[in-house]
């Protein structure tokens, strides 16, 4: 949630999985939302850095001008800088961010699914970066700018890779937000994430499958015997045809009866859970 357009009603800024656009859906003041709007750049073409775009407004030089940190699928982040107004944006082509290194400034890359957030993590007075990425892990971007326009320290991780493997908990592709959670006066992380487990198959389900699949194979048993023994005899064709379509068909039921059997055994439960992880 953000003032996006400066009217003093936060709105919704979203991103978007394909083809990756941005949208806008401005409050209103009964507390409701208005329906999407494409954020546009100052050519009138969409922002856009490709697939699963994750966005995050913010006031980088402190003039009350929202600029936008946006990732992609492939673990990327790029800057686009509004050069008009809060109320009038007229936002620059996206520009790779970059991270300071030793002997020169390398693009800033995740391990896919970058998820930006921003805010002042060290209390320096600048915004700095925080990502999350398919693997799990949290990732925090020192700002060292003192200008409009940020520069990034290397990553210091928040947060380690997630499932499988992992200690805490936390799944995949996660999305970091940034809050004093607990009134502490110290910034906590809220993180979404997604996750996937193999559940214990339920016993009932799984005999009644396994029975279903048993009675098919014999009957699809005799009625390929029946179909042999058919053409050996040079059964009437019409017989013959009713054979072989009953085959046919018995064949498509067990193929599907083995799946049904395979996923009771092999259940797997997608969650997306929010986690807390409050600063000491």
């Amino acid at each position: 949630m953000v003032d996006f357009d400066g009217d003093g009603i936060n709105d919704i800024i979203s991103g978007s999985y394909g083809p990756g656009n941005l949208s806008l859906f401005k409050g209103k003041t009964d507390g409701t939302f208005a329906p999407a709007q494409t954020i546009s750049n100052a050519t009138d073409k969409p922002v856009n850095v490709g697939y699963a775009s994750a966005v995050f407004a913010a006031d980088f030089g402190g003039k009350g001008v929202l600029d936008l940190v946006i990732g992609n699928i492939d673990g990327k982040l790029f800057l686009v800088q509004n050069n008009g107004t809060r109320e009038r944006p007229a936002f620059e082509l996206p520009r790779a961010i970059l991270v300071n290194g030793e002997r020169a400034a390398m693009t800033l890359k995740v391990d896919g699914d970058a998820g930006p957030t921003v805010a002042d993590w060290d209390g320096d007075g600048k915004l700095d970066l925080i990502v999350g990425d398919n693997s799990g892990a949290v990732r925090f971007y020192r700002n060292i700018s003192s200008g409009r326009t940020p520069a990034f320290d290397p990553p210091k991780m928040l947060i380690f890779a997630g499932s499988p493997g992992n200690t805490n908990g936390i799944g995949m592709r996660t999305k970091p937000c940034v809050a004093d959670f607990n009134g502490d006066g110290k910034l906590d992380l809220l993180v979404g994430d997604f996750s996937s487990r193999q559940v214990a198959a339920d016993p009932e389900q799984l005999a009644a499958a396994q029975k279903e699949l048993d009675r098919l194979n014999s009957e699809y048993r005799e009625a390929s015997k029946q179909l042999s023994r058919a053409v050996h005899d040079n059964a009437p064709p019409e017989q013959r045809e009713q054979l072989r379509a009953k085959v046919i068909a018995l064949k498509e039921q067990l193929n599907q009866s083995s799946m049904q059997r395979a996923m009771a055994e092999h259940r797997f439960e997608n969650h997306g859970y929010v986690w807390l992880i409050t600063r000491k």
